[in-house]
């Protein structure tokens, strides 16, 4: 739609702001519509599925009838023709910026997922109820979507990549706060709920304005546009986050002998704590490391976009 970088960073941030609205409109709506749709619980919910559903269907058709492209996809001679395995391995070999990107989304959405994962096991065990699943749950999604507003403005002024590592660095301190409030400190902990939260979101909307400029990167570096290919690597970087998510606790849960609805001993309950705070900290200072070493400044993507151009005129007076 857009090839400029601050507009890329407003359409997705505020893409990924609706998003968190939609989310935060399900967790509510979900289980008002299952009690008042249906006579038992399994009715209500399969009827309220339907109805998500048959929004999700309108959504999706609005989208395509209404959102244009507004760049030309113009042919050039070797860019000309589906991508092959060969294209699809050299995009890994020579799109190093894709690469970095793609480590520190993956961290990022782990570091999400891990905490949402295992929120509710911390609140029952280590929190004693003391507050909702609903409100710990809300304090993960709510703090992640205000960061959408100001992040086009934020990235205009020091860069994207400033904004991403601003972002992961702030969910660290969330994470490390949380580590370091004891059980009895409920606001504490909000807080550092609150505060990694917020510090995801930031990184999230930066990240996701920033993956359509590596589209333009692997056009240079192998002559072909691959926007498929990168945003598939983006949903696929989502479902490796998920796996992860779902296999460590697991594993965890194994080793220090979790008891379901029983009384956990020390030891499972500060694994449920680290997992709830350091282990999904490390995983985000990793991608924050590896993302230290992305290259694709504005500027540089800048001066891409006007290469790319140039070939194309050049392509077009053949």
């Amino acid at each position: 739609m857009t090839q400029d970088p601050i507009e890329r960073t407003k359409l997705n941030s505020f893409c990924l702001f609706c998003s968190g609205i939609g989310g935060v409109s399900c967790s509510v709506l979900v289980p008002f519509l299952s009690e008042r749709l249906g006579t038992t619980p399994q009715t209500g919910y399969q009827r309220t599925m339907i109805v998500i559903s048959i929004i999700m269907v309108i959504s999706y058709l609005t989208t395509s009838f209404f959102c244009k492209e507004r760049v030309p996809e113009v042919k050039t001679n070797d860019s000309e023709g589906s991508l092959t395995l060969s294209d699809v391995l050299e995009m890994f070999k020579k799109n190093r910026p894709l690469l970095i990107l793609i480590a520190m989304y993956l961290a990022a959405y782990t570091f999400n997922i891990v905490i949402s994962s295992v929120g509710t096991y911390f609140v029952t065990y280590n929190l004693e109820g003391k507050i909702s699943v609903g409100i710990w749950s809300l304090l993960q999604t709510l703090p992640s979507i205000i960061p959408m507003l100001f992040v086009p403005a934020l990235a205009a002024k020091v860069g994207k990549k400033m904004v991403v590592q601003t972002g992961g660095i702030i969910g660290i301190i969330g994470a490390a706060i949380v580590y370091v409030m004891p059980s009895a400190s409920l606001v504490g902990l909000c807080i550092g709920k609150g505060i990694g939260a917020l510090g995801y979101g930031m990184a999230i909307a930066a990240i996701w304005s920033t993956m359509p400029d590596t589209v333009e990167y692997g056009e240079y570096v192998i002559g072909k546009r691959a926007g498929g290919l990168i945003f598939s690597l983006a949903t696929f970087s989502i479902k490796l986050a998920l796996a992860i998510a779902g296999i460590v606790p697991t594993i965890v849960f194994s080793i220090v002998e979790y008891v379901p609805n029983g009384v956990q001993t020390a030891e499972c309950l500060e694994a449920i704590k680290i997992m709830n705070s350091i282990m999904p900290g490390i995983i985000l200072l990793v991608g924050v490391i590896i993302y230290s070493r992305y290259s694709l400044t504005e500027k540089r993507y800048a001066d891409i976009v006007e290469i790319l151009a140039d070939r194309r005129k050049e392509a077009n007076k053949v």
